[in-house]
């Protein structure tokens, strides 16, 4: 008794390649998905945090100050690229957000960890930052079609943050290659100088992002409750958490934190001199 077998189909060749061949199995939904990860404003992105976490490992020298320098900048303009390469899209606005809160999330904690920065407007900006992406990610949940793209409002907060903490860390790098004795071109007193000068612009960037930041922060939060029945309430207690972040709430807390560790070590950073 024989079997009658099927003749096995010959592949043919594509001209378009391999990688075509792949995607023709996806779906048309697949592949609109891979458009818009593959792009170069994305590409940005992910090179912008690899910037930052190296330098937030090499914190207190000039190498790690110039590579958070260019992941913060780099971060600031993947946006405009994307706009001007007109590759603008959904999940590329999620990835640049979520990336540029994981960045600064290093940046604080290690500024944090090594006092680079006063602790209590670390804990300003953190909480700050904190329901600004809580609030974005409720809105997004909620609101499928919700935009991750900030308010303009929230993008002036956080670039006054941003030049607090590099401000602050420039002024940390000082000081870190003053007790090193790493004077490369500088004198000591040129350092120290510096060292003062930075931190005190550092302050004065905080202080004033703090009204952008109230607003922006509202805006999220209007954002993340609008349509609910109880939009009103809870947008309300949204905007009295913001304004209480932005009037010191976390820099209270900063500071005993502050206080409570400065008594276990008697010599304060150069900053506080």
């Amino acid at each position: 008794m024989t079997r009658d077998y099927a003749p096995t189909p010959v592949p043919t060749e594509r001209s378009d390649g391999a990688f075509a061949r792949v995607l023709d199995f996806l779906r048309e939904d697949d592949r609109q998905v891979i458009d818009q990860l593959l792009t170069i404003p994305n590409a940005v992105s992910i090179a912008s945090y690899k910037a930052v976490r190296y330098g937030t490992r090499h914190m207190g020298t000039p190498e790690g100050l110039q590579a958070i320098i260019y992941g913060r900048l780099g971060d600031l303009a993947d946006g405009g690229l994307a706009r001007l390469l007109d590759q603008s899209t959904q999940a590329g606005a999620m990835i640049d957000a979520t990336l540029d809160k994981v960045a600064i999330a290093h940046i604080m904690g290690k500024a944090w960890t090594c006092r680079a920065a006063p602790r209590d407007q670390i804990a300003t900006i953190a909480a700050t930052h904190g329901i600004n992406f809580i609030a974005t990610t409720l809105a997004a949940y909620r609101q499928p079609h919700a935009t991750w793209r900030p308010e303009r409002a929230g993008k002036y907060g956080m670039a006054l943050d941003n030049l607090c903490l590099l401000l602050h860390i420039a002024g940390y790098t000082a000081e870190q290659m003053l007790e090193r004795g790493d004077m490369r071109q500088f004198t000591p007193k040129q350092l120290a100088h510096a060292s003062d000068a930075l931190h005190s612009l550092g302050t004065f960037a905080f202080h004033a992002g703090r009204p952008f930041s109230v607003v922006g922060s509202s805006s999220y939060i209007e954002r993340a409750f609008s349509g609910s029945d109880a939009s009103g309430i809870l947008g309300s207690l949204g905007k009295i958490a913001a304004l209480a972040t932005a009037c010191g709430i976390p820099r209270v807390i900063g500071g005993v934190v502050l206080r409570s560790d400065e008594s276990q070590d008697s010599r304060p950073p150069i900053w506080r001199r």
